[in-house]
């Protein structure tokens, strides 16, 4: 098969290297460098964590991408994942935790539950309520996305030495693709060069209601970096992430080391925006941000961040990623910002579709979170 990706995301570079390693002729496009800064995906950290409140398939599909993200480390050679445990804090009177505890019961995943007293008293720098319980997970921890990116591309490009085998993968950086017929796997750049392909991939985060505007929107998302560390709040010193994701919660904070900064944000409060210019954060959203820190971490951090960012999420209704296919073309979307997890799972999922090994309903319901595979998947990584 010849494919092209459009997009070389995280999702688009998984799959890449799977339809490469499967002997598939593969291009990928990206309109930035590759891998491109400006995307969703790229960053020091993205998180990977078991409890998931009242969603059970996705806590259920988390030992699944433990493995593929393992297939993927002895693939490239290294593993970009270092583990911090995981302190989730809920409502007495909500059901977040116990419908966490029940998930990681059922997949054998250790956890202590702590009150509002035991976890002030264990983690005496965080400032809790009398109305909160926390969750402590010691498995799950950060995915340093910036570096796994980089490091697919690289095993993707150019120059490989014969022992990785792959060969048939050609990425064209800087193209922005301007149409997409999906009918004939046909694709315009903005140069007008036109290529074709027998299948057509998109992979393009929050671009991707530029093609199918009906299908996400794309939500602005702040947060804030220390550079700067207290001990406590170092990985070397095994603190872990903090995340609030209760029905009225939405703080997060992952700890920092020498080799990249803390990070703190609002897991919840959005705003609609295009991912080419609404880059920049005002200053009453730093005060807020900075607020809602403060809130949580009463010890370690400064009172400004030392540096303040936006990503973008691509978000369906109902905040599930989607698979939907068209002609001669697929297109993966949507996640609502917990995507990264899923990379290496699901570039394997999308090239088992891709290869007839697993129906479109198969994959679509596991990328929804509505069912496990019920075989491994046939990954090369």
């Amino acid at each position: 098969m010849r494919l092209g990706i459009v997009g070389a995301g995280i999702f688009g570079l998984t799959t890449a290297l799977e339809m490469s390693l499967r002997g598939h002729e593969v291009t990928l496009f990206d309109q930035g460098d590759v891998p491109n800064r400006l995307s969703s995906s790229y960053d020091y950290h993205r998180l990977i964590r078991h409890p998931y409140g009242p969603k059970k398939g996705y806590a259920s599909l988390i030992p699944f991408a433990f493995e593929a993200w393992d297939r993927l480390w002895k693939q490239l050679n290294t593993s970009f994942y270092i583990e911090t445990g995981c302190l989730a804090i809920g409502r007495l009177d909500h059901d977040w935790i116990p419908s966490s505890i029940g998930s990681l019961k059922e997949a054998g995943v250790p956890f202590e539950r702590l009150s509002s007293n035991e976890a002030s008293n264990r983690f005496d720098w965080l400032t809790f309520e009398e109305n909160e319980e926390c969750l402590f997970t010691p498995e799950g921890g950060i995915l340093q996305s910036g570096p796994i990116l980089e490091a697919l591309a690289a095993y993707l490009g150019p120059g490989q030495d014969s022992k990785h085998s792959v060969t048939k993968c050609k990425i064209i950086a800087n193209c922005l693709i301007t149409e997409i017929n999906a009918e004939r796997a046909e694709i315009t750049a903005n140069n007008e060069a036109k290529y074709i392909f027998d299948h057509v991939l998109l992979t393009t985060g929050a671009w991707h209601n530029t093609f199918y505007p009906e299908e996400i929107v794309a939500y602005k998302q702040k947060f804030g970096l220390q550079f700067d560390l207290d001990a406590h709040i170092r990985v070397e010193n095994d603190c872990p992430m903090i995340l609030d994701l209760a029905e009225d919660g939405g703080f997060y904070f992952i700890p920092g080391s020498s080799a990249f900064p803390a990070k703190y944000g609002d897991h919840v409060v959005r705003s609609a925006g295009h991912p080419d210019v609404d880059r920049t954060i005002s200053e009453k959203e730093k005060s807020e941000l900075l607020a809602l820190m403060k809130s949580r971490v009463r010890m370690g951090l400064t009172d400004q961040a030392d540096q303040y960012g936006v990503c973008f999420y691509s978000c369906t209704e109902d905040q599930r990623p989607n698979v939907l296919q068209t002609g001669q073309s697929t297109r993966l979307f949507g996640g609502s910002g917990h995507s990264f997890k899923w990379g290496a799972l699901f570039g394997e999922l999308i090239a088992d579709l891709l290869t007839t090994e697993r129906s479109l309903a198969d994959v679509q319901e596991i990328v929804r979170g509505m069912s496990l595979p019920t075989r491994p998947t046939s990954g090369t990584s």
